[in-house]
């Protein structure tokens, strides 16, 4: 277990994969698209589904990816090419484009995956986008609450 903060998340076992620059990933053009669609800081979970929607077409298996940078609970996406999956993390990307942050996390401990079409209908159901099985906290008041 690991202490942060105020509370305590247990260390398991889930994988940690490696996340890939969007660079590498997709044509310039399409990079620029994606950040586009970016238009706030702290809804990875949104810009998570709007990647599963904007690559819909071109990609056949984009998937939604919850998991932890380091100990923040946070949303990725991958997709899966010639039978190798690739991580990539729009929200830090664009945090780097917009200079609000400095370098990039390139690890992530992986709990949850899911189709992008299975996400995108959940969403549409909830009308909302949201965390499934990570637990997300905040701090407001000097104390911790729970988002998730």
């Amino acid at each position: 277990m690991k202490i942060i903060g105020r509370y305590i998340r247990k260390q398991t076992s889930n994988k940690i994969v490696k996340i890939e620059r969007i660079k590498d990933l997709f044509g310039q053009d399409l990079c620029k698209f994606m950040l586009s669609l970016v238009v706030e800081r702290g809804q990875c979970h949104k810009n998570a589904v709007l990647m599963c929607a904007c690559l819909s077409n071109e990609e056949k298996k984009v998937k939604y990816v919850e998991g932890y940078l380091r100990d923040i609970g946070h949303c990725i996406n991958s997709i899966e090419r010639n039978g190798v999956t690739h991580y990539f993390d729009i929200s830090q990307e664009w945090l780097i484009e917009k200079g609000l942050k400095e370098s990039f996390t390139d690890e992530i401990e992986i709990v949850y995956e899911q189709f992008g079409k299975v996400i995108i209908q959940k969403v549409y159901k909830e009308k909302q986008s949201r965390f499934y099985k990570v637990k997300q906290w905040i701090f407001q008041d000097k104390r911790f609450y729970e988002v998730a």
